[in-house]
Formats: C-alpha cells, sequence, structure tokens
C-alpha cells in the first residue's frame, strides 16, 4: 500500500466524520484512543469500496497482508477498524490467513502499542481473532483449528496485559460450544482465566469475566467450581459478570 492510498481512504473516513461522535467516544474511552468519528457503518462501506478501487485483491500473499497490518498500525481507531473489518470480512473468508507467518504480527500489534485500549483489543478480538479459529478445519486436537486455538490461548503468558486480555476475549464467542468448537478448549480458556484474576488491573479481571459468564453456558459447574476456588483474587466486577448467567 502506497501513501497515497493510505490517504486516499483516510480522506473518505474524514468525509464522513462526525464531530459529536468524535467527542463522545473520546469522553467514553476516557481520552485513551483517538477518533474520526466515522460510524462503523460507514467504515465498513468505505473500506471494502477503497479495496476494490485499488484492486488489492491480486497483491501478492505478503503485500496483501501489509495492507490491514498498516491500517492496524495508524493511530485513528476508524483506521484500526478498517484493518479488522478487512481481515475479517475478506481475510477470513478468503482463507487468506496463515498462522505460521500472521499471528506473530497480531501479536506485534498488541505488543508495539498499537492494539492498546480496550475497546479496539476487544472489537479485534471478536471481529478477526474469534471467527478466524471458528472458520479452521476442526474440531479435533490435532486439527488447524485447535492449533491456533492453542496458540492464541498461550498469548495469557504475554508480557502485556492487552495481548493477555486477548487470550480470553478471543473466545467469548465461541466457548457456549464448548470442547465441541476444538478438544481442549475448555481446559485452555479455564488455564488463561487462571493467570488473569491473578492480575488486579481491571481489564485483565474483567476479560476473565466475560469469558467466563460465557463458558458458563456450556460447563456451569466447571464455572462454579473455578469461581470457588479464586473469588479471593477476583474483583467484585469480575465475579457480577461470570456469576450473570449461573445466577440467571
Amino acid at each position: 500500500m502506497t501513501p497515497d492510498q493510505l490517504r486516499d481512504l483516510q480522506a473518505r473516513l474524514d468525509r464522513d466524520a462526525d464531530p459529536g461522535k468524535r467527542d463522545w467516544w473520546t469522553r467514553y474511552l476516557k481520552g485513551e484512543a483517538r477518533f474520526r468519528g466515522t460510524p462503523m457503518p460507514t467504515v465498513r462501506h468505505h473500506v471494502h469500496e477503497w479495496w476494490e478501487s485499488h484492486d488489492f485483491d491480486g497483491l501478492p500473499a505478503t503485500d496483501r497482508m501489509e495492507v490491514p497490518l498498516r491500517l492496524l498500525r495508524e493511530p485513528m481507531t476508524e483506521d484500526k477498524l478498517a484493518g479488522m473489518l478487512l481481515l475479517g470480512e475478506r481475510f477470513v473468508p478468503g482463507g487468506w490467513l496463515d498462522a505460521d507467518r500472521d499471528l506473530s504480527a497480531m501479536a506485534s500489534l498488541f505488543d508495539d502499542g498499537h492494539l492498546a485500549d480496550w475497546n479496539a483489543v476487544d472489537w479485534f478480538c471478536v471481529k478477526v481473532l474469534g471467527p478466524w479459529v471458528a472458520g479452521l478445519e476442526g474440531p479435533a486436537a490435532d486439527s488447524p483449528r485447535a492449533a491456533l486455538g492453542r496458540a492464541i490461548s498461550s498469548w495469557h503468558s504475554a508480557p502485556g496485559l492487552w495481548r493477555r486480555r486477548a487470550a480470553a476475549v478471543a473466545f467469548v464467542n465461541l466457548v457456549k460450544e464448548g470442547d465441541d468448537v476444538f478438544d481442549g478448549l475448555i481446559d485452555e480458556v479455564l488455564r488463561t482465566c487462571e493467570v488473569l484474576v491473578r492480575d488486579e488491573a481491571r481489564f485483565s479481571q474483567t476479560g476473565a469475566g466475560w469469558v467466563l459468564r460465557e463458558l458458563s453456558v456450556a460447563v456451569p459447574e466447571r464455572v462454579s467450581a473455578f469461581l470457588d476456588q479464586n473469588r479471593q483474587l477476583m474483583s467484585s466486577e469480575a465475579l457480577r459478570s461470570a456469576r450473570r448467567k449461573l445466577d440467571a
């Protein structure tokens, strides 16, 4: 992607930016992220139209992958979202992602500070990582889906909070199906939560609480046992979240 092509997309996003939405999101994220104020449906429209107008489909695989990665390294949230939408809505369905090549590049987005607020991190998890796992062949323990799922789960040992959170949140839309997603998913998620609840940081705690809440649909007894064993480590916010569907 050339600088002119990047500026073309940014100009499209700027044309439909709403200062009111920009200010609302800036306050909501407490200044931790920068916004244009362009609504997500508009970002989706522009990024797909822009992609087609520049014929990025015809690029070699490595160059093609660099397009969404470059967008994700931009400072504005809508640029990052554009990169996520390309990955989730073109690369995943197209089978264009390669775990050996691309997962480490995605990890670097967290480690280098390009995905460093809960809004961007959680969108990346639910728009890219979760659908990527779900779109692969599975669910056997030696399947591509299981291999990728375990690799993402191993991020719970990452040095930074946000990649550790992603090790849990990547699975929030999958864990209701438990090990039917891939053999060993439940154990992987609970192992990740054991790490997250040992960190007092709010977004470590809430990452665990969120995925435990969804996991309780599949294995309520195992989530209850986890909460009994770890309640002294968990914030009240995380506990309430984790128990919501159990209590219901």
